[in-house]
């Protein structure tokens, strides 16, 4: 009678130590500062998920991220995100399928709203989730600079139903060469900025 009531209590207690952070001994969260502009009327809950899960995407690889109301001012390493309806888009530049945009050794990232929401709710995923993946995924290509994609994991330049699956698992993640190089940039001291 007493085992059924041992695995809740487990459960309880590893969540607890996951939820408090890098234990003793790890290096601490390397903070980045993200503002989303809302261009797109994505609705708060929607965003909030979206957020929930690039924050949690990113602690897996030692980062926290800061989110900066539109309001405030961004310091010298801030990143941005601007979320746009499909007709802002400047076709030119992005491809058909793509979610997403990231200039090339920029600071500012756009994502397609209107392309996400098709796409998750296309593949039956949530349309929070699938924009969380999104933005991240454009972060990364900020914080890298290289502007390359990866043959596996968050980086891959297309995803599909199986990397959707991936992703309710909440393992669609950076390759541990991405994350060591997300962490390298982030150390670097350079008050004046990345850019």
């Amino acid at each position: 009678m007493d085992r059924p009531r041992r695995a809740p209590m487990t459960l309880a207690i590893l969540m607890m130590i996951w939820l408090a952070g890098p234990a003793a001994g790890q290096s601490a969260l390397r903070p980045v500062e993200v503002m989303v502009v809302n261009q797109a009327g994505v609705a708060a809950d929607v965003l909030a998920g979206a957020q929930a899960e690039v924050a949690r995407i990113y602690r897996t690889v030692g980062v926290q991220v800061v989110w900066i109301p539109v309001t405030a001012t961004g310091g010298p390493r801030c990143l941005y995100v601007s979320l746009i309806p499909e007709r802002m888009s400047d076709s030119s530049r992005t491809p058909p399928g793509a979610l997403g945009l990231a200039l090339k050794g920029g600071e500012l990232a756009y994502v397609l709203y209107d392309r996400v929401d098709r796409f998750a709710r296309a593949l039956g995923s949530r349309v929070d989730m699938t924009l969380g993946l999104t933005i991240a995924h454009e972060l990364g290509h900020l914080l890298l600079r290289n502007g390359a994609h990866a043959l596996v994991g968050l980086m891959r330049p297309s995803w599909g139903a199986a990397d959707c699956q991936l992703a309710a698992f909440g393992r669609l993640l950076f390759t541990d060469a991405d994350a060591k190089l997300i962490r390298a940039r982030l150390d670097r001291d350079d008050d004046a900025g990345w850019f």
